[in-house]
């Protein structure tokens, strides 16, 4: 016997296990806080990750060879500058930030060099993330070297 409602093998026929109107969960928009936590994050593993990758193709390397020359392929550099944001919107947005709108550029500005606002702020995000990575590698190699992972090279 069919459940009441259900109609077998019409058109009619309904699946009593979902609901008769679905409410669709709303997506949030991240907060710019949590947008640049987020390319922060990312970089900071993405650090950690090339480390470890180092160290398993060149695995008779002591700290300070690996500290030294990790970089010299750009592996590092490459993770930072790739996270820098590309649209004018997301940069503008991770600009509010006092962190970054208060960052005291070293390097010119990005992309075409022109002093534009965004490619301002692009350069600010650009030298705060080269930043982590940096303080993420040294972090990365001290928590390496307290495991022990460098005795005897």
């Amino acid at each position: 016997m069919a459940a009441k409602g259900i109609e077998t093998g019409t058109k009619n026929e309904k699946n009593l296990s979902t609901p008769a109107y679905h409410h669709p969960v709303e997506k949030r928009e991240p907060t710019p806080r949590e947008a640049f936590q987020e390319i922060v994050d990312s970089v900071r593993q993405d650090v950690r990750t090339a480390i470890d990758d180092y160290m398993k193709d060149n695995p008779d390397e002591d700290r300070d060879q690996i500290e030294g020359s990790i970089d010299d392929n750009g592996a590092i550099t490459e993770i930072y500058d790739g996270a820098v944001p590309v649209y004018t919107g997301d940069i503008m947005e991770i600009g509010s930030l006092p962190e970054v709108y208060n960052h005291v550029n070293d390097l010119g500005p990005a992309f075409d060099g022109e002093s534009t606002p965004s490619n301002i702020i692009a350069t600010s995000i650009y030298e705060i993330l080269a930043e982590e990575a940096n303080e993420q590698l040294h972090e990365y190699l001290d928590e390496l070297e307290n495991e022990g992972k460098f005795e005897g090279k």
